[in-house]
């Protein structure tokens, strides 16, 4: 009985002071007070966008495909982190693969020569963009011997087409460039 008592006594005295809160001799708690809360509520979530490491996205849209053949040789899940969620699911299709995760390694194992098929040519016309979209169309990458100079077959498996969207860096998880958002297979 005793301990029931005690806990009505804290509930009412919680339920007091939480009202006393609200509640000022002057009234409700004012509306300036509540906007300067909200104020400084909002200046803090600002700081803390502003300071939110990002992801680093390549900067042009060949230096996304270079950076692609990069994170598959170095066998790196970084890649997926640089697509949007549609991005990571279609190329993980592209790949024939459970998830983007597991789209790098499967990808890594197709590759003959690492030290060149980390390097392709990217073709003239192959990158095609109108304003913050961009589409590089890497089936027709081109490799070359590193010792003759010749133009080899592929050292390894071809991505497909690339299409992207600018980042403007301001907004959202990324830093300023460019997100692969989806990927076609040749």
């Amino acid at each position: 009985m005793f301990g029931a008592g005690l806990a009505l006594v804290t509930t009412a005295a919680t339920g007091l002071g939480w009202e006393a809160w609200k509640v000022s001799p002057a009234g409700p708690i004012g509306q300036a007070e509540k906007q300067k809360t909200d104020e400084l509520h909002e200046r803090d979530r600002r700081y803390e966008e502003s300071t939110r490491p990002r992801i680093a996205l390549p900067q042009t849209p060949p230096a996304v495909v270079q950076a692609v053949h990069r994170a598959v040789v170095n066998r790196s899940t970084q890649l997926c982190r640089q697509m949007s969620p549609a991005g990571q699911v279609q190329f993980a299709a592209m790949a024939k693969a459970a998830d983007c995760d597991t789209a790098i390694p499967t990808l890594a194992d197709q590759i003959s020569q690492n030290s060149v098929w980390v390097q392709p040519k990217v073709p003239p016309g192959a990158v095609t963009s109108t304003g913050t979209a961009a589409t590089v169309d890497t089936c027709g990458l081109r490799w070359f011997n590193p010792g003759s100079g010749a133009e080899m077959d592929p050292p390894g498996p071809r991505i497909g087409r690339l299409v992207m969207e600018h980042q403007d860096g301001v907004q959202g998880n990324y830093a300023k460039g460019w997100l692969i958002t989806g990927v076609e297979p040749c």
